[in-house]
């Protein structure tokens, strides 16, 4: 399954119909199984009241339970062998049971016919404690118990109708009818909890998806700034056998300097070797530059970019809130020049992260306690500039930013101030189509990230 996530929009979370019917399916069928099994196991314990309050006819209602017993374990296994829905096996169970409650009730004595309407009651609300389907199965299940009981009244008990319904008969149709309501609510109430659970179960599965993909996607990050820490180790490296050779070119033009300078009257032909030995140190110097790695050559070529429209005032209000902890320690406070509600820019959201804590990072690295770091969006034509800056509280940089702007152009070099963090955020910076640049006044530094409002 591939999830990928689009930042600032809610995923809708879809359950599919086949799995959801699959799982309201499991669940009719797991409670089924609990009403035909238990009334299987536990019915024929009703024995013990048949043996006391009705002893005379013990042995048949016996027999009549045995027999009840079989014939619900047999619809029981037809249904599952065949496939059928379980649903048949329920009204089977019930039926029987109401047919017993009928005969029972019917042919006891008088004086005992309360205690078995009550029990019979009870079996009935307990069925739909536990039964799951819609209620209207329980209300037909009703009507067809009491056809049954009125038909044994008329065939078998010779009591006014009156004394029937005091009996007992009265309270049996009262928990019955009012039992029936149960299901009603309890079907509605499982089929939510199913679906809730099923949400609850894909949004998990998007969640390890994310998960994943963000692994995946750090990954590839660490990857990329191993390379690029590598490239920055090699830069300084080279940077320092060419100082040195541009060094040792130096101090050799210096000395045929002074010795033309020694020697140019009275020796004009040395003086022309001399002459001839800068040019050619000159043509060293010309071919080292030429030698020199070009900046633009030296991005990571396995940086994917994945340019998607980000609001860049939220990502750096969210980067400000997971750096709380770092600005509280130096006493340091984030402050907004000028907030808009929103400001979209095709962007990669990962690496747009990646390079605002480098560049939170670095001003945090090398500022003084009790600074400000001040942020400012500012639309362009067709670009958009974020600029950062770090100034000391007491200044108001906010109005005097213009005038502490340095007049000339800052050099953009790995020097004390920067360092690889800000060299690893310029390269992703232009990988992602834009600019990165630093200012560093005598009060102030300022780092300024330039972007195209739109996917070229």
């Amino acid at each position: 399954m591939k999830f990928r996530p689009n930042y600032g929009m809610p995923q809708a979370i879809v359950v599919d119909d086949v799995e959801y019917n699959k799982q309201i399916k499991k669940n009719s069928l797991y409670y089924a199984n609990i009403i035909v099994w238990t009334v299987m196991f536990l019915y024929p314990l009703l024995s013990i009241l048949d043996f006391i309050y009705a002893n005379s006819i013990f042995q048949e209602l016996f027999l009549v339970k045995i027999i009840t017993i079989l014939l619900i374990y047999v619809v029981y296994d037809l249904s599952r062998r065949t496939g059928r829905s379980i649903n048949i096996s329920l009204h089977t169970t019930f039926f029987l049971i109401s047919a017993n409650a009928a005969l029972v009730c019917n042919v006891v004595s008088f004086e005992v016919a309360p205690v078995f309407f009550l029990v019979y009651s009870s079996l009935f609300m307990l069925f739909n404690l536990a039964v799951f389907w819609p209620a209207v199965n329980s209300f037909a299940q009703l009507l067809s118990t009491l056809i049954m009981l009125s038909i044994g009244y008329h065939a078998i008990n010779q009591v006014t109708l009156e004394t029937y319904l005091s009996q007992g008969a009265g309270l049996f149709i009262m928990i019955g009818f009012f039992s029936c309501f149960i299901p009603l609510a309890r079907y509605g109430i499982i089929m939510n909890n199913t679906l809730n659970g099923l949400k609850i179960q894909n949004t998990t599965t998007q969640l390890y998806a994310l998960h994943l993909e963000l692994m995946d996607k750090n990954n590839q990050i660490e990857h990329s700034n191993a390379k690029l820490g590598e490239l920055v180790i090699q830069q300084d490296s080279f940077l320092a056998l060419v100082r040195s050779d541009i060094q040792q070119f130096v101090i050799s033009l210096k000395d045929l300097s002074g010795r033309i300078d020694e020697e140019r009257i009275t020796k004009g032909d040395q003086a022309s070797e001399c002459v001839e030995g800068i040019n050619a140190n000159i043509a060293s110097l010309q071919q080292l530059t030429e030698i020199f790695p070009d900046q633009q050559n030296t991005l990571a070529s396995d940086i994917q970019i994945d340019l998607t429209w980000i609001d860049i005032y939220q990502c750096i209000q969210t980067m400000v809130n997971l750096m709380k902890a770092e600005f509280d320690q130096k006493d340091i406070v984030f402050q907004w020049i000028s907030s808009g509600g929103k400001e979209l820019i095709p962007l990669d959201r990962i690496y747009f992260d990646q390079v605002l804590y480098n560049l939170f990072a670095n001003a945090l690295k090398h500022s003084d306690n009790k600074n400000a770091i001040y942020a400012e969006v500012v639309k362009n034509n067709l670009k958009t500039e974020l600029v950062l800056s770090c100034a000391p509280k007491d200044v108001n940089f906010p109005l005097h930013k213009d005038t502490l702007k340095s007049k000339t152009p800052t050099v953009q070099s790995l020097k004390r101030g920067l360092g690889p963090g800000f060299y690893v955020a310029r390269l992703i910076t232009e990988k992602m189509g834009g600019k990165l640049t630093y200012d560093q006044g005598q009060q102030h530094v300022s780092y300024t990230l330039k972007f195209k409002s739109e996917i070229a």
